[in-house]
């Protein structure tokens, strides 16, 4: 009985120790007030990003597609530059004030 407590143990402690980086490192950006963006690539043709930005009430304004580029969202500059991008698209729905997507861009 005391062998398996000590298992347990350890297993509670090595989760904390994959779960806490995780965690510190989804802390680490501030979301764009006023909306979100997704990123989709697949497995089979990763060098085929869909980018979508989003107002807060999940109304798709913008979608891109990129070819050519493979995104890694987990660096905080790519995470900067999507922030970026979703303020200017943001602004330009705003300004063009119209229901639905505002643009769709592939490059």
């Amino acid at each position: 009985m005391n062998y398996l407590s000590i298992l347990s143990g350890i297993a509670v402690m090595l989760l904390s120790l994959f779960v806490q980086p995780a965690c510190a490192q989804s802390s680490d950006s501030r979301p764009v007030s006023g909306g979100f963006w997704v990123v989709e690539s697949n497995l089979a043709t990763p060098h085929i990003v869909t980018v979508r930005f989003y107002e807060e009430g999940n109304r798709l304004i913008c979608e891109e597609h990129l070819t050519g580029v493979r995104m890694d969202v987990r660096k905080r500059g790519t995470r900067r530059k999507l922030d970026q991008r979703l303020r200017d698209a943001l602004a330009k729905a705003r300004a063009v004030g119209a229901g639905g997507v505002s643009w769709s861009k592939e490059r």
